[in-house]
């Protein structure tokens, strides 16, 4: 048995409240952890992935902090105007933030695998700021992987608002 750290809890926990919006209004779209898996899957994709984090000092001569976190959503479309509705749907749904939860896991019998043993919520997930692009390449878009032809990139900043 084992608990996430920090990133993985957070990143766990935008993967489980984008999942279960995207399912309210979407079917077939698949929403993993990191880049490199979405390369195997059938499209739609959404990864999520955390960049990277800034330290603030919660308060002057401690040493706790309050983190940010940039949150990377890239959405592998099948084409621009689903491109741009996924946007728009999942922008609007970051923006009220989502619960943090702290996840228990543990191995699977081969030892390769981890499944969640359960959740427990700690909180919220606030955005603080977020930005939105279109990804394109260098090269018309018949020569690009079909995965990256109406690809899109949502960064998020989200706190916890919480010392640490």
């Amino acid at each position: 048995m084992a608990t996430y750290r920090r990133t993985r809890n957070i990143v766990a926990s935008v993967i489980d409240y984008l999942t279960t919006q995207i399912n309210t209004s979407w079917s077939g779209i698949t929403v993993v952890k990191g880049f490199e898996e979405v390369y195997g899957l059938p499209l739609p994709a959404i990864s999520i992935r955390c960049e990277s984090s800034v330290r603030n000092h919660g308060e002057i001569g401690d040493d706790a902090e309050v983190r940010d976190y940039q949150i990377y959503i890239d959405i592998f479309a099948t084409d621009g105007g689903m491109r741009e509705d996924l946007k728009d749907f999942i922008m609007d749904n970051m923006k009220v933030g989502c619960v943090y939860y702290k996840y228990v896991t543990a191995k699977t019998i081969n030892g390769r695998n981890t499944t969640i043993q359960s959740k427990t919520a700690e909180g919220r997930l606030r955005v603080t700021k977020m930005t939105e692009t279109n990804v394109k390449f260098d090269i018309d878009k018949d020569k690009v992987v079909v995965h990256d032809r109406h690809r899109h990139l949502i960064v998020c900043t989200v706190s916890r608002s919480k010392l640490e």
